[in-house]
């Protein structure tokens, strides 16, 4: 491949990594060539090539394994802010395998979840669920639910690793119908750091509401903190016409 006239070095080398990725038809989570390989085939510096890397990482088409190197990513999951539909109905839909890594699962202690719920009694029983959550093998979203036990009689003992929470929660014949989602950009912490395995202060998109029966009972308390690259958020708009 030919530079391109005014092209920086930098471009021309993710143009190239772009090229080598579909020759070789690497797939979702294969691991692409090492940064001596692609400055071999790019017939660059390994300076520029890691430079283009770093790129290719931050705008979400490649993801690192810290000792390992460095793999492509999977498309990015298309949510609808205005669906109730759960992550694990949604990835279905887009044939992508979901699956669970359990943090925290249990009643949750006094003093632990009173900041994040307010509409709940503090003599609440209260049950948490933190997960880091995983799509086509790669780490998505880090998820903390709470749920009022008094309509889930009995979901601690639930094995939520590949069971769905809202599957679950209509079991019990609890389902949240409507609610209130906010999203904001906000920096890992430590804990988030670690879960998602990204470097601590790194943006992170987090989702935060609340889920509510037909007659607006809160039912579940909810925060995710995911990794923009990996979402993409679509919805349809329609205009309404104002009466005359």
């Amino acid at each position: 491949m030919k530079r391109k006239i005014g092209q920086q070095p930098s471009e021309q080398a993710e143009e190239r990594i772009r090229f080598i990725i579909r020759s070789m038809e690497l797939k979702a989570n294969d691991r692409i060539p090492s940064e001596r390989e692609l400055s071999e085939m790019c017939a660059l510096s390994r300076n520029t090539v890691r430079s283009a890397t770093k790129f290719l990482i931050s705008e979400g088409t490649l993801y690192t394994e810290p000792g390992k190197g460095n793999y492509l990513s999977p498309a990015p999951v298309i949510l609808n802010p205005l669906d109730t539909a759960s992550l694990t109905e949604t990835a279905e839909k887009q044939g992508k395998r979901l699956r669970n890594e359990i943090i925290k699962a249990r009643i949750a202690f006094p003093g632990e979840w009173e900041s994040d719920a307010p509409e709940w009694d503090v003599s609440t029983k209260v049950f948490i669920l933190k997960r880091t959550r995983y799509l086509d093998g790669a780490k998505y979203a880090f998820e903390t639910s709470l749920l009022n036990c008094d309509r889930c009689e009995g979901i601690a003992e639930v094995d939520f690793r590949r069971r769905s929470l809202y599957r679950v929660m209509d079991s019990y014949g609890v389902r949240p119908m409507q609610g209130m989602e906010t999203l904001q950009i906000v920096q890992a912490g430590e804990e988030e750091a670690q879960a998602l395995d990204v470097a601590q202060g790194s943006p992170l998109l987090k989702i935060c509401g609340t889920g509510r029966d037909r007659e607006g009972t809160v039912l579940e308390y909810f925060y995710a903190l995911i990794t923009p690259q990996k979402v993409r958020f679509v919805c349809d708009l329609e205009r309404k016409r104002r009466k005359r």
